[in-house]
């Protein structure tokens, strides 16, 4: 994975030398955000089921995936950065939408994933989920406000 143009935007591409040929799916994200007024409160923002403003995008390698969102400053600078949540998954998996069946069965994976009353095959099912389930770190990046 990287960044393509090195801002830290969130602009996601897949490398096309990946060994295995798969795909991943932006499952979530956690973000933080902290205004240059140091009297300000730091926004955290952290939601690993709730895809980027609601879609949970599979990616096929040499493809991108791009969102906008905004949030209120009081101040007219600022600084976010964080992570999203992904998941390697098969180049078939659906391209979901968070209240979908799809967000709905992953949010009850992790759920479960919390209890531990699952019989052996629901926790091996959970351990490869686990296993293909990973960070991609977002670094610190400016925020500046529009006039």
């Amino acid at each position: 994975w990287r960044d393509d143009d090195d801002d830290g935007d969130g602009d996601a591409e897949t490398d096309d030398n990946d060994d295995d040929g798969g795909a991943v799916q932006l499952m979530g994200r956690k973000w933080f955000i902290r205004e240059h007024d140091s009297t300000a409160e730091n926004v955290n923002v952290d939601s690993p089921t709730g895809g980027a403003v609601g879609h949970l995008p599979v990616i096929k390698p040499g493809e991108t995936f791009e969102y906008m969102s905004g949030c209120e400053l009081s101040s007219k600078r600022g600084v976010m950065g964080g992570q999203f949540y992904m998941k390697l998954v098969n180049e078939d998996t659906e391209y979901g939408m968070v209240g979908g069946d799809l967000a709905r069965t992953s949010k009850r994976r992790i759920q479960d994933m919390i209890s531990n009353d699952e019989d052996d095959d629901e926790e091996e099912k959970m351990k490869e989920e686990e296993l293909n389930s990973f960070d991609l770190m977002v670094e610190p990046f400016p925020l500046t406000a529009h006039s």
